[in-house]
């Protein structure tokens, strides 16, 4: 009997979020590897719903809020709106399960209502369960600066809800290995017998390295969003001390996607605007014609002791085979890729280290004595999106008792 698989995903293409673009890689690949996929998927009630083969659009609406009386509103009426989407879920998951007979269920998190869709089939659920988390949830048991806690009670429902899940799913997958940790210690359940961490599908390019010159060929290039949480006053400082040498070969740094008004202050504030720039959002394909000449990609996670995060961005870096600076806590997925591989060079939020990284990858010689091609061909295979397919029916194999897999949580 070959594999049948219904996914349940708020987050899906044609949002464009990482979660949801991750989503949809995920679900193609998987269905290219052989597997019968089908989708039930969210989308904004604004949206226009795309009629794509197997996959069903439930749309869902959600409130902005101004203010502490706008805020509490707002998360009632967000509240009532995210129990009707898993409402109209879970009817569309039993007439799924009636029709199309799955032998395994994916939920997809975050948000959390995809997972609240199987927990909701109850008794009614004859069908093995595969949870997949991004990141640990709720967000009050991310590791600081990410924790955010509301208020006591809405947070002791939410890992109440997370302790359930994680307990009832008959495997958990998760993006990274140090993810177990927090879940396990934060909400005390004992998941690492079931978990497996699995990277995400990095994006091929079709474009060739420099197809098309810029301004900012050779620079240094950041991808996406720069939030509060990672701005990094150690990167400021290392560029200025590369920027006051007498052989300073440092071109510059351009930041392209959102940025956060605290880093632009801060660059501001150093006095860096000469050769930091900020080219705004752009549309991927744009954005990758600038990765693509970059002479070396920036990968900026927060200063943490511990990184239980593997961005998604990370993936999409390797496929283009360019040197990559990875600023990265010591223990994290990302330096553990950048030792076995070495990809680039992995720092700390260390100014002293992060210059002597920049000396290095912007050096004459770089990416001979650095950036190994073997090591690229190999990390890059694990980002493929066969490699990655491969890995999830592997676990789909063992949920159902066809294979024994050995969990990937353990370095």
């Amino acid at each position: 009997m070959g594999l049948s698989l219904l996914i349940i995903s708020k987050s899906f293409p044609p949002n464009n979020s990482a979660q949801a673009l991750q989503s949809g890689k995920v679900a193609e690949a998987i269905a290219d590897a052989g597997v019968d996929v089908r989708v039930i998927a969210g989308i904004k009630d604004s949206d226009e719903r795309p009629h794509m083969s197997g996959i069903k659009y439930i749309p869902y609406q959600e409130i902005a809020h101004s203010g502490k009386t706008g805020a509490l509103i707002s998360k009632a009426r967000n509240l009532l709106y995210h129990r009707h989407w898993i409402r109209n879920c879970v009817r569309e998951v039993k007439r799924s399960i009636e029709e199309f007979r799955p032998n395994i269920i994916m939920s997809v998190s975050s948000p959390i209502e995809s997972h609240q869709v199987v927990l909701d089939l109850g008794k009614k659920r004859d069908v093995k369960w595969v949870a997949y988390f991004s990141d640990p949830c709720p967000a009050c048991i991310s590791p600081t600066p990410y924790r955010y806690c509301r208020n006591a009670l809405i947070d002791a429902y939410d890992r109440g809800k997370a302790r359930l899940i994680l307990s009832q799913a008959n495997a958990i997958i998760l993006p990274s290995p140090y993810m177990v940790g927090i879940f396990e210690s934060e909400l005390g359940v004992q998941i690492a017998g079931k978990t497996v961490a699995i990277p995400h599908i990095g994006t091929i390019s079709n474009l060739k390295p420099m197809a098309i010159e810029h301004e900012y060929s050779g620079w240094l290039i950041h991808v996406g969003g720069i939030a509060r949480q990672r701005c990094s006053s150690a990167l400021l400082e290392g560029i200025n001390f590369l920027k006051n040498e007498r052989d300073y070969r440092f071109p510059g740094l351009l930041c392209i996607g959102d940025v956060c008004p605290e880093f632009r202050e801060m660059v501001h504030a150093a006095g860096l605007e000469d050769c930091i720039h900020f080219a705004g959002h752009m549309n991927p394909h744009a954005a990758e014609e600038y990765a693509r000449n970059a002479g070396c990609l920036l990968l900026l996670e927060a200063a943490m002791l511990r990184s239980v995060f593997l961005p998604s961005k990370f993936g999409d870096y390797v496929m283009t085979g360019l040197p990559i600076l990875a600023i990265t806590p010591h223990i994290s997925a990302v330096r553990d890729y950048m030792k076995r591989y070495s990809p680039g060079m992995a720092v700390s939020h260390n100014a002293k280290e992060i210059a002597a990284g920049l000396r290095i990858l912007f050096g004459t010689h770089a990416k001979d004595d650095i950036f190994r091609g073997e090591g690229s061909t190999e990390l890059q295979d694990e980002f493929s999106a066969r490699f990655v397919a491969g890995r999830y029916i592997q676990v789909f194999e063992t949920v159902l008792g066809r294979s024994t897999t050995r969990n990937s949580y353990e370095h």
